[in-house]
């Protein structure tokens, strides 16, 4: 698929998204971001779950484990819209990345200091 034609698709899919009440706008630069990285690597069609994996664990300033797990959720979503329309493309399962948990800070925890 061309890259104006997943850019459509992209379109398409943030527009049904944002009339259902869902908030929007960081899916749809994740998913634009996500479309220039197939064309800046020259992905071929279908889209892998590999390369959907690949772009969501790419180094970026300021992102750690949680930004990681965050764009691969939302670019499943979208790969899972777009399998009804490219029957070859594949979707990442879930539980790929593992889920992010923070630590509590041990002075929140400590049994002595609980408000309760």
């Amino acid at each position: 698929m061309r890259t104006d034609e997943l850019l459509l698709r992209v379109e398409c899919y943030v527009s049904v998204r944002k009339a259902l009440g869902y908030a929007v706008r960081s899916e749809e630069k994740l998913l634009k971001d996500f479309i220039q990285f197939l064309e800046l690597n020259q992905a071929s069609s279908p889209i892998r779950a590999q390369t959907a994996i690949e772009w969501a664990c790419a180094p970026a300033p300021g992102r750690g484990p949680s930004g990681e797990a965050s764009r691969l959720k939302v670019v499943r979503r979208f790969l899972s819209h777009l399998q009804a329309f490219e029957f070859e493309t594949e979707v990442p399962g879930p539980g790929v990345l593992p889920a992010f948990q923070r630590t509590l800070c041990p002075i929140c925890t400590h049994p002595k200091r609980s408000p309760h």
